[in-house]
């Protein structure tokens, strides 16, 4: 029961989190699934909230989506291989050596960004390379550390798009990694696809109310506090990837 409460808690939380800013659901809900489930059922239930939360950002808001698809493209096409290397690098590099540098790379890029404006025109600019890095590094990172969000949020701040765009982009990037990890689970051999029917409808009704709740406090703030959140979830995962690798 008492663990059952805590990933309510933590969906509610997790949900409006990612409603509200762009990405940190994984962050919230992630430690609670995996201290409360079996490892295959946490990484199931959450890659299906995951797909069913952005689901709904996308789809249930009644407005007209901003999804940048001249970004999400090469994005999603570099994040392919990314995936791939992220694989063969966790089969090489233990994971607690990975999250600590990674948790350290994030931070080092988080502070060093902070001082810069973004680009007001940056989607103009021929940011090849940094685009290509930006891609690749969320696809080795979503099979290393499962913390896809960070290179994309600084990508879209680079190049200075708006919190709408960037809050769907993001929506529409995380539903296509989520369904490439619903796609790896099926393939024999791999992790175990389970799921407990009960779970995932009292955790889908949690995760529903807390993106109503995001939602609703998105609307309401005003660009620069958009961007102050987003570097302090990017912050917080850097600094929870090391930690959990210093735990690990």
């Amino acid at each position: 029961m008492v663990g059952m409460a805590l990933l309510v808690v933590a969906t509610l939380l997790g949900a409006a989190l990612q409603s509200l800013a762009g990405f940190g659901f994984a962050l919230v809900l992630a430690p609670a699934a995996l201290s409360v489930l079996e490892p295959d059922e946490a990484v199931t239930t959450l890659l299906v909230l995951a797909l069913a939360l952005n689901a709904l950002v996308l789809f249930t808001e009644r407005r007209e989506r901003e999804i940048l698809g001249g970004e999400l493209r090469p994005l999603m096409a570099w994040a392919l291989p990314g995936v791939a290397a992220g694989a063969v690098i966790l089969g090489v590099v233990g994971r607690p050596e990975l999250q600590v540098a990674v948790g350290v790379l994030v931070i080092a890029v988080v502070v060093a960004r902070n001082r810069v404006e973004p680009e007001r025109d940056g989607r103009e600019r021929g940011d090849g390379a940094l685009r290509i890095g930006a891609g690749l590094t969320t696809g080795v990172l979503t099979t290393t550390t499962g913390t896809s969000g960070p290179p994309l949020v600084l990508w879209f701040e680079h190049i200075g798009v708006s919190p709408h765009e960037t809050r769907d982009t993001l929506a529409a990037s995380f539903l296509i990694l989520g369904f490439l990890g619903i796609v790896a689970l099926l393939v024999p051999g791999g992790a175990a696809f389970d799921l407990d029917p009960l779970h995932v409808a009292v955790l889908l009704a949690c995760t529903i109310a807390g993106q109503v709740a995001g939602r609703e406090i998105f609307v309401r703030l005003d660009p620069n506090a958009f961007r102050r959140i987003g570097f302090a979830l990017v912050l917080l995962t850097g600094i929870a990837s090391i930690v959990a690798g210093l735990a690990g």
